[in-house]
């Protein structure tokens, strides 16, 4: 009888260990499962494989890892479809409880945050998450306060708004201007082998016009979404001397006159 029930005791213990909740890698759908990106995050567990999956949109809302080694994903892949506006209150994104590079934010544009103290986009404190495919844009007092390869730097988009001057929206050319600080900056060891090209389905690693700034052997991969390609990719301005097509003539304009005024490919209307 002592056996029988020793052995009784060692099958509910066993499967308890099996199914235990958490045990093994789950997908959260947002809005699907979880109506709010913060809600899927609460809801994840802390297998690294645990995947949060976001369908195109806009999300009001600031969102915080939770110390959580999960990937957070745009269904899409496109950081132009996907949103994560902050509202204009605090940081819209936060790693400030030790997350690693198991703590995988990919394929989002972040904006809108305001009045934080350190990163109106993202803060990260004594935390190395991995961020991919994404941009930061519109944030004070900075885009991003971290210790990993980004830069708080204007990336001159072709015409980050459109012609609709909606950020967001389908008709935004996030493609990057000649001169822009994001090209040849990348980090080579974060791009998945065999990914060959890149949203616009334009080669990787193409070598452009600025120093190699990024991590790795050259040719380096740019920032972002979307590769500069060999042949300059310029705005249409609407006023002599708007270099960068903002609509306005500033001193970013001279500055960009000043760093390519011997390029071929710098066209000046």
């Amino acid at each position: 009888m002592r056996s029988n029930l020793f052995f009784s005791a060692s099958c509910q213990v066993l499967l308890l260990l099996v199914f235990t909740p958490g045990a093994t890698a789950a997908t959260i759908n947002v809005p699907g499962d979880s109506a709010t990106i913060q809600a899927a995050i609460a809801d994840a567990g802390t297998v690294k494989d645990d995947e949060i999956v976001v369908a195109a949109g806009t999300y009001v809302e600031n969102i915080d890892f939770l110390r959580k080694a999960i990937t957070l994903r745009s269904a899409s892949g496109d950081p132009a479809d996907t949103i994560i506006d902050g509202g204009g209150s605090d940081s819209v994104v936060t790693c400030d409880s030790g997350e690693d590079s198991n703590t995988v934010l990919d394929g989002f544009t972040i904006t809108n945050g305001a009045s934080a103290t350190y990163g109106g986009g993202m803060y990260n404190y004594e935390s190395s998450p991995t961020v991919t495919n994404c941009i930061l844009w519109g944030d004070s007092p900075d885009e991003i306060i971290n210790a990993g390869s980004n830069i708080d730097a204007t990336p001159f988009f072709v015409d980050v708004d459109g012609p609709d001057n909606t950020a967001g929206t389908e008709d935004d050319n996030l493609l990057l201007q000649s001169g822009s600080p994001c090209i040849d900056a990348g980090d080579n060891t974060v791009v998945l082998a065999g990914i060959t090209t890149d949203l616009d389905g334009s080669p990787r690693f193409i070598d452009g016009p600025p120093l190699d700034t990024g991590i790795g052997v050259p040719p380096l991969v740019d920032m972002g979404a979307y590769e500069y390609g060999s042949a300059l990719t310029r705005c249409t301005p609407q006023l002599d001397g708007d270099i960068n097509c903002d609509g306005i003539v500033s001193l970013l304009d001279q500055a960009l006159l000043a760093l390519h005024w011997l390029d071929d490919d710098m066209i000046i209307k």
